[in-house]
């Protein structure tokens, strides 16, 4: 009897353990599993800051980029009007025409800009007197709404003295006039926008130009040729087989009208 006491005894303890034994797994089993959900809520909540963040940032240099091209395409503008501006009223197309022509071949994303091309504006702008002031505004488009800023605006400005022509300080209080002089070129030009210093290159066929009565050019034109199109000029007599030819090319230069030793003045630009 003693004996079988201790058996059952021994049963029920055993048991005891098998069931510890089996809550204490189940409880590991269930903190386990909780850990990667708790885990998956906080992901789903942090990913979409983040993402937001990077977005942003990357948005930032995006925009500094466009800053940075368009202050370039401003910049270049603004210098060549100081170089050639005569009147005031031709400035604001000029301006556009070399911006726009500079962002064009950069690959400017305009898809950017509120309006596109349309959404630079030129107000503030001023040409007259002694300085070429170019104002341009415009607005970046933001890829998301933050904190109810949609647009970024943005505004550039580049102020340059124009070259007037005259060099003060000769001595007896007068101004001297400058002029142009091509390379190698027998007359001076009163203006930088002369056709004979601006030439006008076109294609044309090569029977048309033999016809039309232009000869070959001494540095790359050849009678045995296998171009079947030439090179011309409005203003030249020559055609010419390769467009980067010296002959196509105007070095220019500004001197003083008194340094012209003897050269006349152009017929188109100075004949007067």
């Amino acid at each position: 009897m003693p004996l079988a006491g201790t058996r059952n005894s021994l049963s029920h303890k055993e048991k005891n353990k098998k069931k510890v034994s089996k809550d204490a797994t189940r409880q590991e089993v269930l903190q386990s599993t909780s850990i990667p959900a708790s885990l998956t809520v906080e992901a789903a909540l942090v990913f979409p800051i983040v993402l937001f963040v990077l977005c942003g940032m990357l948005f930032f240099f995006r925009v500094l980029q466009i800053g940075h091209m368009t202050y370039g395409a401003l910049a270049v503008s603004g210098s060549s009007l100081s170089l050639e501006l005569e009147t005031e009223d031709e400035g604001i197309g000029r301006a556009m025409g070399y911006f726009f022509h500079e962002l064009t071949k950069e690959n400017f994303p305009f898809q950017h800009i509120v309006n596109g091309k349309l959404g630079f504006r030129w107000t503030k702008t001023q040409l007259s007197g002694d300085y070429v002031d170019l104002w341009i505004h415009y607005d970046c488009k933001m890829p998301f709404r933050l904190l109810g800023l949609r647009n970024i605006s943005i505004t550039q400005r580049v102020r340059m003295k124009k070259w007037t022509g005259y060099q003060s300080g000769t001595g007896d209080g007068t101004r001297e006039q400058w002029v142009y002089l091509a390379e190698n070129g027998s007359v001076y030009h009163l203006t930088r926008e002369c056709t004979h210093l601006r030439l006008s290159i076109h294609t044309m066929g090569k029977n048309a130009a033999v016809h039309a009565g232009y000869t070959s050019c001494n540095l790359c034109g050849s009678k045995n040729s296998e171009n079947v199109f030439y090179y011309v000029t409005d203003e030249g007599e020559r055609y010419h087989t390769k467009l980067d030819c010296s002959g196509l090319k105007r070095t220019v230069y500004m001197i003083r009208l008194s340094q012209i030793n003897g050269r006349g003045a152009c017929s188109r630009c100075g004949g007067g």
